[in-house]
């Protein structure tokens, strides 16, 4: 396969990830889902730090896949992403 043919599908697959992430972000149930992945899973508003190493190693490495999921919803679908950390936080508060 040559180079110009392997770039193109690599621009596709990221086109298609984008627009999967969007489309998921744009409903009430794919907010609840992402939040529950990235703060239920994996931590990122919890603090990681435990008496053992090997447990804070292990939740810093869940929570910073949080982190890298949060900050690519904020260049993708940045109201969606706004409006999922408002709505889990009106949760929150109740």
């Amino acid at each position: 396969m040559s180079e110009s043919v392997q770039k193109i599908e690599r621009e596709n697959s990221k086109n298609q990830q984008r627009a999967d992430m969007q489309s998921v972000m744009s409903e009430p149930w794919g907010r609840r889902f992402v939040w529950s992945v990235i703060e239920g899973r994996g931590g990122m508003l919890r603090d990681p730090m435990s008496s053992s190493s090997r447990t804070t190693e292990y939740l810093l490495g869940r929570r910073s896949v949080s982190v890298e999921l949060f900050d690519e919803l904020g260049k993708e679908c940045p109201d969606d992403r706004s409006k999922m950390v408002n709505e889990n936080l009106e949760g929150l508060k109740k």
